[in-house]
C-alpha cells in the first residue's frame, strides 16, 4: 500500500472534490467535463467473516471501469484492534499480482489508497485512486480486511455468548466512483444485509470418516456422529457442539426406511453459538433383506379368528385386520374374498368362508382363512289366528287365543280391527308382530257379522287385497277390485272409494277403504294398504333404432329409441346439438328431425329416470340441390313441389328416400309422367308405420342393345302416407306403373319408316322374310330357316329390305326392356355405333341358333 502524507490526502481530496468536473489522474491529471449518474440503489456493501476476529469488506454492482473510488464505512459493537494497523489493504496486492500476470494492457497502474479512522465514529473513511483502474472481479472490488476487538469480550464469554458486531455504510456518507470515461457514479442510499449480525466466534468443523452407509429394509439407525463416522471440532475447546442431520427438508434423529435405495443426509455442526458448519452429505444405502417368511393377520392387536354375528349385524371385514411381516411392519395393501355372496340376513343361519391375503415388500404372500357365521333372523311366528263367524250382539275380542311366538321374548302384538257386531258385515282383522331386529310377521283373519235372525239378506264381498306399486306407476284403486253380493250378484259399481290419496310419485304407505251396499243396505268395508316403493328398475341401455347419417334441407324423418325391456320408465328425453341446423318435434317416446340449414348435427335420445343412458347418431344437413353424387336422370324427376328428398344419393346400397307430398292427383300424374320417363322396375313394397314404401330400380332409357349394360341406373325409395288425402289415388297410379308392362313409347316402330333398310316392326311377327318365326316378336334378325338349326352365314344388308343369308334387322328390341331402340349404322361404318352394329348381328346369330336348339 502506497500511502501519502497528509499533503497528498488534501490534494487527493481536492481532486475527488473536482471529480464533478474533472477526471481524476494520477501524477499529472488532465482535467476533462466529467458526467454525473445518479447510481441510487445499485452500490451494495458486502461484509465477510473470515474467522472470529477479521471481517472482508468489498463493493459490489460497480458496473463501470472504476478509477477513483470514495465511501465510509462504520462499526457498530467493535472496534479496531489496532487503530490503522488493522487494516489490510487488498486493492494494492491484486493490483501487483495482475501486473505481474500481465493481465493489463499497460505496464504499470500506480495505485493511491487512503484508509483513515475516526475512533470517536469508529468509522472509516476510504479514497482510491488508479492510474489505469480500480481491480475488480466481475462487478465486485475486494478492498480491506479488518482485525476487530470487542469492548466487553471477556463478560460475554463469561456468560457464554460470543460478541456480536455489524460493518455498514456510514450514515449520510455519499458513495462514489469515477469510470475510465470519465463518468461520476454517485448515491448515499446504500444496499446492505442489515441482518448480517457477526459473531467473535470461530465456525465448528465437521469431517466425515465415511460418506457410505448400509442398513437393511426397516432397520432403525441412530443418527450420532459416531454412528455415521463423524468428527466435531472447534477452535474453542468448551465450546458445545450438536450435530443436526436433515432428510430433505426435515430435520431427522433417527433413519428407518422399508424401500430399498440410496438415501441423501446432509449434516451440518452447530456450535452453542449458533455457528454452523460446512454441510457434509452422507449416503444411506437401504438393502432388503432375504425374508421368507409371509405376514401374518390380527384384528384389534390379536390373531384374526372365525367370526359370528346376528343377522342384521353390521360386519366389515377389515374392521382392525393388519397384515403384518416379519420385522412387524405393516403391510398396506390387503385383499379380501368371499366364496360366495354375504347376505347379512338370511332366512336360514349362513356360513362364509373368507379368505385375507397380503403380499409383503419381499414378494411373500401371506393369506388367512376365516368362518364368517350369520345366524338367521326367523320372523315372529303368530298361533291362533282364524277366522270368525259371529250374530250381531256376539262378543268379540281378536286377541283371545291369539299368541306370538319369537327367540324375542316380550314381542307385542299389534291388531288392526274395525269388527262391529252390532252392525252385520264382514271385516277383516290385521295382527302384526315386529321383533327387535325389525322382522315382521302379519296375518289376517275375517269376521263375519251375520244378523240375529234368519238371515234372508246376505253382506256384499268386496274382493281388494293389498298392492304394492313402483314411483311412476299408473294406479287406479278400483282395478282388479269386485264387489259381489250373493242376492244382487255384481255390485262392483256401487262400491265407493274413501282413505288416502295415492301419490304415485311419492313413495310411502297409503290406506284406501272400499265400502258397498246391496239393495237391502247390507254394507261391507274393506281397507286396503298401497305401498308405493321407491326402488325402480333403472335402464341399463337405450338405443336409436333406425340411424340415418344424411337428410336434406326441407326434409324430416321420425327417429324410434328402443330402452331396454327391464327398465320401469321408458320415457326418452330428445336433443339436438344445434336446433339452427335441425330441430326436433317430440312425438310422445318419437322424434321428428327437421332439416333446417347445411351443416352437422347430433341427435341424442336419453334416459330419464336418472340412470344417464344414452345414444347419438350424426347427421348431415344437406342441399339437395347441391348435391352432385345423386344421378342427374334421377334429380331430373324431383319435382319439391309434388315430393320432398329426405336423404340417400340414389344408389342400391344409399336410395333416394322420397316422400310425396300431400297434393293434387294432377298435380302427382305430373310426377308419374317424369317417372315413365324411365325404365323402372319394382324392388319391394312394405307398409312402414303409416306410409307405403315403393323401392324402385330406375334406368335411363337409351337406344342400345341389351347384351351392353346400361351403368345409368339408380335406386328410389317412394313413400306415400295414408294419411294424405289422395293417399289410394296416389298408390292405384304409382302401383299401375310399376305393374303395367313396359310402355315402348308412342306405339309406333322406333325406326326410320322411309328407311329402305328399315323393315317391319320386329316385334310384330310380320316380318316378311320370317315365315317360320311368325310369334317371335323378339328375334331381331331372323329370315328363312333352312331347317338344320343354325345359319350358316351372316350377311350385310343389302339395303332393298331383304337378306341373302340371315337378315340383319337394324332394329331389335330389348326382350328384358322391352324398349324399341331406332336402327344401326351400316356396318363398317368408321364409327364406334359401326362396331356396335356389327356386335349386334353377331348377338341376334347367336339367339337365332339358341332358339332353333330350343325347337
Amino acid at each position: 500500500m502506497k500511502s501519502k502524507k497528509s499533503l497528498a490526502k488534501v490534494a487527493i481530496a481536492s481532486t475527488l472534490a473536482l471529480t464533478s468536473t474533472v477526471a481524476i489522474v494520477y501524477a499529472t491529471p488532465k482535467f476533462k467535463e466529467v458526467q454525473k449518474v445518479n447510481n441510487e440503489d445499485k452500490f451494495e456493501l458486502v461484509v465477510e467473516k473470515v474467522d472470529s476476529d477479521t471481517v472482508k469488506v468489498a463493493l459490489d454492482n460497480i458496473e463501470d471501469i472504476p478509477k477513483a473510488l470514495q465511501f465510509s464505512v462504520k462499526l457498530e459493537g467493535a472496534s479496531l484492534k489496532d487503530g490503522k494497523n488493522s487494516i489490510k489493504d487488498l486493492i494494492t496486492s491484486e493490483v501487483e499480482t495482475r501486473l505481474s500476470n500481465k493481465d493489463y494492457s499497460s505496464s504499470s497502474n500506480e495505485i493511491l489508497v487512503d484508509y483513515t479512522v475516526n475512533e470517536e465514529n469508529n468509522t472509516i473513511d476510504v479514497l482510491i485512486t488508479a492510474e489505469n483502474s480500480i481491480p475488480k472481479t466481475g462487478n465486485k472490488i475486494e478492498v480491506f480486511e479488518l482485525d476487530v476487538k470487542s469492548p466487553d469480550l471477556t463478560n460475554l464469554l463469561a456468560k457464554g455468548e460470543a460478541p456480536k458486531y455489524k460493518v455498514i455504510p456510514t450514515s449520510n456518507y455519499e458513495y462514489k466512483y469515477i469510470s475510465n470515461t470519465n463518468k461520476e457514479y454517485y448515491t448515499t442510499n446504500v444496499e446492505y444485509n442489515k441482518n448480517n449480525i457477526i459473531t467473535m466466534n470461530t465456525a465448528p468443523k465437521i469431517s466425515l470418516e465415511y460418506k457410505y452407509l448400509e442398513v437393511t429394509d426397516g432397520e432403525k439407525l441412530e443418527l450420532t456422529a459416531e454412528n455415521l463416522g463423524i468428527t466435531m471440532s472447534d477452535d474453542d475447546e468448551d465450546d458445545k457442539l450438536k450435530l443436526e442431520v436433515k432428510k430433505g427438508k426435515d430435520i431427522i434423529t433417527e433413519f428407518v426406511e422399508d424401500k430399498p435405495g440410496i438415501y441423501d443426509l446432509q449434516c451440518t455442526v452447530i456450535d452453542s453459538f449458533g455457528e454452523r458448519s460446512d454441510t457434509v452429505t452422507v449416503q444411506v444405502n437401504v438393502v432388503q433383506d432375504d425374508i421368507k417368511t409371509p405376514p401374518t393377520f390380527t384384528q384389534n392387536g390379536e390373531e384374526l379368528k372365525d367370526i359370528t354375528i346376528d343377522a342384521g349385524e353390521r360386519f366389515e371385514p377389515l374392521d382392525g385386520v393388519k397384515a403384518i411381516d416379519a420385522k412387524g411392519r405393516e403391510v398396506a395393501d390387503i385383499k379380501v374374498t368371499s366364496d360366495k355372496d354375504i347376505d347379512l340376513d338370511p332366512e336360514a343361519d349362513t356360513e362364509y368362508k373368507i379368505t385375507y391375503t397380503a403380499i409383503d415388500t419381499y414378494g411373500n404372500k401371506g393369506e388367512k382363512t376365516i368362518t364368517l357365521t350369520v345366524k338367521a333372523n326367523k320372523a315372529p311366528v303368530i298361533l291362533g289366528v282364524k277366522d270368525h263367524v259371529l250374530k250381531v250382539g256376539d262378543k268379540f275380542d281378536p286377541k283371545d287365543d291369539v299368541t306370538v311366538e319369537d327367540e324375542d321374548k316380550n314381542i307385542e302384538l299389534q291388531v288392526e280391527s274395525n269388527v262391529n257386531t252390532s252392525i252385520p258385515g264382514t271385516y277383516r282383522v290385521l295382527y302384526s308382530a315386529t321383533d327387535s331386529k325389525g322382522k315382521t310377521t302379519k296375518v289376517q283373519s275375517k269376521v263375519v257379522v251375520n244378523p240375529k235372525i234368519t238371515s234372508i239378506n246376505k253382506a256384499p264381498i268386496i274382493y281388494a287385497e293389498d298392492r304394492t306399486i313402483k314411483v311412476g306407476d299408473y294406479f287406479d284403486p278400483l282395478d282388479g277390485v269386485k264387489a259381489i253380493d250373493p242376492e244382487d250378484n255384481d255390485i262392483t259399481n256401487d262400491i265407493v272409494v274413501t282413505g288416502d290419496i295415492v301419490d304415485v310419485n311419492t313413495p310411502g304407505e297409503y290406506k284406501i277403504t272400499y265400502t258397498v251396499e246391496d239393495s237391502q243396505k247390507a254394507k261391507t268395508t274393506k281397507t286396503i294398504k298401497v305401498t308405493v316403493e321407491k326402488n325402480i328398475s333403472l335402464a341399463t341401455s337405450i338405443t336409436i333404432d333406425s340411424k340415418i347419417n344424411q337428410l336434406y334441407i326441407g326434409s324430416s324423418s321420425i327417429l324410434t329409441a328402443t330402452v331396454n325391456k327391464e327398465a320401469d320408465i321408458k320415457d326418452i328425453e330428445w336433443s339436438t346439438s344445434d336446433e339452427n341446423i335441425a330441430e326436433i318435434e317430440v312425438l310422445g317416446r318419437d322424434a321428428k328431425v327437421i332439416a333446417k340449414s347445411e351443416g352437422q348435427v347430433t341427435i341424442t335420445a336419453s334416459t330419464i329416470d336418472g340412470s344417464n343412458k344414452s345414444d347419438s347418431l350424426t347427421i348431415d344437413i344437406i342441399n339437395f340441390d347441391n348435391n352432385d353424387e345423386i344421378p342427374s336422370f334421377i334429380v331430373s324427376i324431383v319435382d319439391k313441389d309434388i315430393v320432398t328428398p329426405l336423404y340417400g344419393i340414389g344408389d342400391v346400397n344409399d336410395p333416394l328416400v322420397l316422400e310425396v307430398k300431400n297434393t293434387t292427383v294432377e298435380e302427382f300424374n305430373k310426377f308419374i309422367k317424369d317417372l315413365e320417363k324411365l325404365k323402372t322396375t319394382l324392388e319391394d313394397k312394405y307398409v312402414d308405420g303409416n306410409s307405403t314404401v315403393y323401392k324402385i330400380k330406375v334406368e335411363k332409357k337409351i337406344n342400345l342393345f341389351k347384351f351392353f349394360k346400361d351403368s345409368n341406373d339408380g335406386y328410389i325409395e317412394i313413400r306415400i302416407d295414408n294419411r294424405l288425402d289422395n293417399y289410394e289415388n296416389f298408390k292405384d297410379q304409382l302401383d299401375l306403373l310399376l305393374d303395367a308392362p313396359e310402355n315402348p313409347g308412342d306405339g309406333n316402330n322406333p325406326g326410320d319408316e322411309n328407311n329402305p333398310e328399315d323393315g317391319n316392326n320386329p316385334g310384330n311377327g310380320n316380318n316378311p322374310e320370317d315365315g317360320n318365326n311368325p310369334s317371335d316378336g323378339n328375334n331381331p334378325g331372323d329370315g328363312n330357316n333352312s331347317g338344320d338349326g343354325e345359319n350358316s352365314e351372316i350377311g350385310n344388308n343389302s339395303g332393298n329390305g331383304e337378306n341373302s343369308g340371315e337378315e340383319n334387322n337394324t332394329e331389335i328390341e330389348d326382350s328384358n326392356n322391352k324398349d324399341n331402340v331406332g336402327k344401326l349404322p351400316i356396318t363398317g361404318q368408321e364409327s364406334i355405333i359401326g362396331f356396335i352394329g356389327i356386335a349386334a348381328l353377331g348377338t341376334g346369330a347367336f339367339l337365332l341358333r339358341k332358339k332353333k336348339k330350343e325347337k
